[in-house]
């Protein structure tokens, strides 16, 4: 045994190691699911304003349970998960910067295998082309032997723009607002695709990808803070014993589905700029947070102002998830298009 796992690489071995550091809080262990049914599952910390609005999102869209590992959190977002009698809360201490992965793995490997799984972050809210139910996406996933849906990052934000705080104040925690989830989709409901960068959706040795799959790069976080973020994700697939996130976007293997879903993205809310001085301050994110201090940058050279301003006279107003086809950001093939067009018929 000992000598199985010397032979592994330091991500397997923590993967392995990381199950005697996790506590278990709330709700059940095990998590049966029926046919066509679905989990969510998501690593969170000082979530407060998003949680309950997240929960209730993917609960209304078909999801069956959702389980949280918690890394820490000192706000209320443990109590608002466990007040939900369809959520289970685990938690562990061990350093974000080199588990962020490997935590995702640890829910996958833990409470995922042999189930539908979306793997989304608090401010990730999921939606998909047409107006068919959760279950009938999955009869269709499974029909087409596929066990990955592709999911495009739309950045969403209000057209009042970013709060900042005086010039000479130290960056304090706003006053969290805790979101429900109509207010959020009232008030974060525009979008800009300026500036988005589409390329050609390579993955090693996975000939089979449709060719209208793209990789999808930029957009609103270019335009205002110069960053080409990566946006496309394989956050939904049917989990086995090898299913992994080789990073926080992509999996070692997948056979992606022939249409693309979306995470209505909702980064740019009120403590946005308090979330991005911590995050400066710890280095904890990928590439010792070079994206929020690209953020960092732009929020102080507008250290004058009382807020950044995102909406662009190009930027559109959220109506429909079928408008993003239209616009090129997500795709659907003509098989998955008349899939949709017999559930609008019956």
């Amino acid at each position: 045994m000992i000598g199985r796992l010397l032979g592994l690489p330091i991500s397997e071995l923590r993967l392995y190691f990381l199950k005697f550091s996790v506590q278990h809080l709330h709700g059940p262990a095990t998590i049966t699911v029926g046919d066509n049914e679905a989990i969510a599952l998501c690593v969170i910390k000082d979530g407060e304003s998003l949680v309950k609005a997240f929960i209730d999102h993917y609960l209304q869209l078909g999801f069956k349970h959702i389980v949280f590992l918690d890394n820490g959190s000192i706000d209320s977002t443990p109590d608002i998960i466990k007040s939900h009698p369809h959520t289970t809360l685990v938690a562990c201490s061990k350093p974000f910067s080199q588990y962020y992965v490997i935590f995702k793995n640890y829910l996958i490997q833990t409470f995922g295998q042999g189930k539908w799984c979306v793997i989304a972050d608090v401010d990730e809210f999921l939606a998909f082309p047409g107006h068919r139910s959760l279950k009938d996406i999955l009869e269709y996933l499974d029909r087409g032997q596929y066990n990955t849906v592709c999911i495009q990052m739309l950045d969403l934000f209000s057209r009042q723009g970013l709060p900042l705080p005086a010039q000479k104040e130290e960056p304090k925690q706003a006053p969290k607002q805790n979101w429900t989830l109509e207010n959020l989709q009232s008030v974060f409901c525009h979008y800009d695709l300026n500036n988005l960068d589409r390329r050609r959706y390579v993955r090693r040795f996975q000939p089979k990808i449709h060719p209208a799959h793209r990789f999808l790069y930029g957009g609103i976080r270019k335009t205002v803070f110069g960053r080409s973020c990566f946006l496309t994700k394989e956050a939904m697939f049917l989990a086995d014993h090898s299913t992994r996130l080789r990073t926080s976007h992509l999996l070692i293997r997948s056979r992606p589905a022939d249409f693309s879903a979306v995470f209505f993205h909702y980064k740019f809310t009120e403590d946005f700029y308090t979330s991005t001085a911590k995050a400066v301050k710890a280095e904890n994110h990928w590439r010792n947070s070079a994206e929020y201090k690209a953020y960092w940058a732009v929020l102080q050279a507008n250290n004058q102002q009382t807020k950044l301003v995102l909406y662009q006279p190009s930027s559109y107003k959220l109506n429909k998830v079928d408008d993003l086809i239209e616009q090129a950001f997500l795709f659907v093939s003509t098989e998955f298009a008349e899939f949709l067009r017999q559930g609008d018929a019956a």
